[in-house]
């Protein structure tokens, strides 16, 4: 697997982080869909217990919204079968009063009641890093940050097969030949790029974080808009972040941009909602944006009406996948594995991977908790964040920190991250930039409710520590650091607090 930059530094870490099952898409007709990434949800959340949580959803219904509470419990009746959702998680009917103690400081006014049911939270950039990491382990070779030399010339030399591929490592200059039975080209919002027969429409969304206590909220709860956008806020420990807008986007696809009418435009709404908030830029502490890959349709040209099903489709030694949902990427990866095994001579058959290398069983995560407080003297709540990051990779983690320096040390007071996790990331985690480890594989720049000036410190002392692991000089550890700063929108954020409103 070759990966141009770091791997889920596109689309699969700029997600909402909800592992859910699109009961939005029931009124489109998406049947289907919601059929098999409603099932998804929980398979992918058994596999994964360290990085997805059930969370308790809560939808408020109100006399303007675009659905009462004479339709939507039909709704939530169908998605649970649908789904084959287990009883204890079913849904169930909220009256008003229920709502407000769900939600605190909703707005009670022409609030007629509501619903309550579950879906999923999970770190997106980790689980991507916990399927490559079990790939590797199964004989995957993968690399980031190498390049195919000139992807539309070599789309059309992909009408025959073997195809030769000149590929170039972007630190090093470097390059290397491969030759391959079959290309698969699933590059997210690039895979026009190499492939134009399927046009993409990008979608940009954006999410806001705030301090948990500007909105002390402790279920997801689904916002309802008049125009039935998809609005949504997540608490998540020390945050609440609010997202997400759905606005076509032809900017620069390596970094989405982050308009100030989009933050203005979840500020309204969650004010509505929520008015003794009174939530303002200056409340902002992160931000990020994201864009998604959607399959054009000339009959659509809203974005938040187009499909969000996959398509796979093969010509010559060429296999593309096009749009999806990062919840069904697993049934995606599945389709795509029996086109490349029936297109081999002879076609092969091998089994389905139902194990993830980092996931500890379920029934051990409490017991690993406390013999990990034991062993390491660290606190309870910091070791919850790294087992939730490393599953049982942990162990070895802490043999790590023991033999290094310092490395049970926190990076930033305040941050649940170590310095053993820096050059352990590196060593075991194809980590080659500070924006790797910051946003990537640790979450901090946006999952774990710093201030901004926090996330700045982390990511020069970040630097600093990965500075002479690389032999960067002074200007190109200047240089990883701003780029840090701008992948994880932090002058943006910076400037939005200082504005007045």
């Amino acid at each position: 697997m070759v990966e141009q930059n770091d791997f889920a530094s596109g689309t699969s870490s700029r997600s909402s982080k909800l592992i859910h099952g699109g009961l939005r898409y029931l009124p489109h007709g998406e049947f289907s869909l919601v059929r098999e990434v409603s099932r998804e949800r929980t398979r992918l959340a058994t596999l994964m217990p360290h990085l997805i949580r059930p969370l308790s959803t809560t939808i408020p219904v109100y006399r303007w919204s675009p659905y009462s509470m004479a339709t939507l419990p039909w709704a939530l009746w169908y998605y649970d079968r649908l789904s084959h959702t287990a009883s204890h998680y079913r849904h169930h009917r909220l009256t008003p009063n229920l709502v407000m103690a769900h939600a605190p400081g909703i707005e009670p006014e022409a609030l007629t009641g509501g619903v309550s049911y579950w879906e999923y939270w999970g770190h997106d950039a980790r689980i991507v890093w916990s399927v490559i990491e079990t790939a590797e382990s199964l004989g995957a070779i993968t690399v980031n940050y190498t390049t195919v030399t000139d992807p539309q010339e070599l789309t059309k030399r992909c009408r025959s097969s073997p195809v030769d591929i000149e590929v170039v490592d972007n630190r090093s200059q470097k390059s290397y030949a491969v030759t391959t039975r079959l290309i698969i080209n699933a590059a997210g919002p690039w895979a026009d790029q190499m492939d134009s027969r399927h046009p993409l429409v990008r979608s940009r969304g954006i999410h806001l974080v705030f301090p948990h206590e500007r909105l002390p909220l402790s279920h997801l709860t689904i916002l309802p808009t008049e125009d039935g956008a998809n609005v949504f806020a997540v608490p998540q420990g020390s945050i609440t972040y609010v997202g997400t807008t759905d606005c076509p986007d032809s900017g620069d696809i390596n970094c989405p941009s982050l308009p100030m009418s989009d933050v203005k435009y979840l500020l309204t709404i969650v004010n509505r909602i929520f008015p003794q908030t009174r939530l303002q830029t200056r409340d902002i502490i992160a931000a990020w944006s994201g864009l998604r890959p959607l399959i054009a349709d000339d009959a659509n040209t809203h974005t938040d009406r187009l499909s969000r099903r996959d398509l796979i489709t093969s010509e010559g030694s060429l296999i593309t996948v096009l749009g999806g949902k990062f919840t069904g990427f697993r049934a995606t990866a599945q389709n795509v594995t029996r086109t490349v095994l029936q297109r081999l001579d002879p076609p092969a058959t091998v089994p389905a991977v139902e194990a993830i290398i980092s996931a500890p069983a379920q029934d051990q995560m409490h017991i690993w908790h406390q013999q990990l407080v034991e062993s390491t003297g660290l606190d309870q709540t910091l070791i919850e964040s790294l087992l939730q990051r490393y599953g049982i990779a942990l162990k070895n983690l802490a043999v790590w920190a023991n033999q290094i320096p310092d490395g049970f040390d926190r990076v930033v007071d305040s941050a649940p991250v170590l310095h053993a996790e820096i050059s352990w990331s590196v060593m075991k985690e194809q980590v080659q930039t500070v924006a790797d480890f910051v946003i990537r594989r640790t979450g901090m720049a946006w999952l774990a409710g710093l201030s901004p000036n926090t996330v700045a410190l982390l990511i020069n002392r970040v630097a600093e520590t990965m500075r002479p692991l690389f032999d960067w000089s002074s200007a190109e550890m200047h240089q990883q650091i701003l780029q840090c700063q701008n992948a994880c929108y932090l002058p943006q954020v910076l400037a939005m607090r200082q504005s007045p409103e």
